[in-house]
């Protein structure tokens, strides 16, 4: 099987997509939610940084793609603040439900409309099995929402914005806009820190820490892999295949809490992995020779 490009990447960002929920469990014990989005932040800039200083390579970046960068770290920091305030409001299972409602929607639409992608029969059947895996993560049952459903969906509509960006910017010095994006981020989330008010410190903790430290390092990988996978692949079907960090989620959940997924939750993490796994194939190639025969 022939792995289409891009589709790699973007499979191993759903992968460390699913290990975040272990690592924010850990910091969370020691900050604040601001301050845990700042903490990761400084540790990406320093990281890029030294990458920059080991590599020899500049950090320049021109205007219209410095102010890009800038609303990319801005619009990643309300998609975390929103997705950290979502899962404290309303069941997790929920909340990731409305999160992906706002992305794969937003996705959708900045894919025909911004970047000129054709829907075909790929990115149908896909979409189509990982909302069947979404609902059953749900139990068919989206009554009662709240603030925390619609913060859900606040979290997956600025996502597919970070994501449109990172495939506009794909041209651009990886590590560079890393540098300036988490550096942005940093600098606003420590504005919000000031504006709510928010206790940085809640207890010392080591374990905190590192998980923060591992944080931040793994947000240089993601802002590389998602640039390379979106430059290389829809938008609309690239989110799909994002989709799969909850089949990753439950996994992790297993082995570092011992969190066993009840029979709907299990049925629902195979369907959304099989169908971000779809989005590897293309159906239309293959219903063509199948009508042929």
């Amino acid at each position: 099987m022939k792995i289409r490009s891009g589709f790699l990447a973007i499979f191993f960002v759903a992968m460390i997509y699913g290990f975040f929920g272990v690592v924010v469990r850990f910091s969370s014990e020691a900050f604040g939610a601001y301050t845990q989005t700042v903490l990761r932040g400084v540790v990406a800039v320093i990281a890029a940084a030294l990458i920059a200083k080991f590599s020899r390579s500049n950090l320049s970046i021109g205007l219209k793609p410095l102010l890009l960068v800038a609303l990319q770290g801005t619009v990643f920091l309300i998609s975390t603040i929103a997705f950290t305030y979502a899962v404290e409001t309303v069941k997790i299972s929920v909340a990731v439900f409305m999160i992906y409602v706002g992305s794969m929607t937003t996705s959708f639409f900045l894919g025909i409309f911004f970047f000129k992608e054709k829907i075909n029969l790929t990115s149908i059947v896909s979409l189509l099995v990982v909302i069947l895996g979404l609902l059953f993560t749900v139990q068919f049952n989206l009554t009662g929402l709240s603030i925390g459903a619609l913060l859900g969906i606040l979290c997956g509509v600025t996502d597919s914005f970070n994501n449109g960006l990172a495939k506009y910017l794909g041209n651009e010095n990886k590590n560079t806009v890393s540098f300036y994006k988490f550096l942005f981020l940093s600098l606003v989330g420590l504005l919000g820190i000031f504006l709510i008010g928010e206790t940085p410190f809640l207890v010392i903790s080591p374990l905190a820490v590192a998980a923060t430290v591992v944080f931040g390092l793994s947000l240089i990988l993601v802002n590389n892999l998602l640039m390379i996978g979106f430059k290389k692949f829809d938008i609309s079907l690239g989110q799909v295949v994002l989709s799969s960090e909850i089949f990753f989620s439950i996994f992790f959940g297993i082995i570092f809490f011992a969190e066993m997924p009840v029979w709907y939750e299990l049925i629902g993490a195979v369907l959304i992995f099989s169908g971000a796994s779809i989005a590897n194939f293309d159906l239309d190639k293959i219903w063509q020779k199948i009508i042929k025969k």
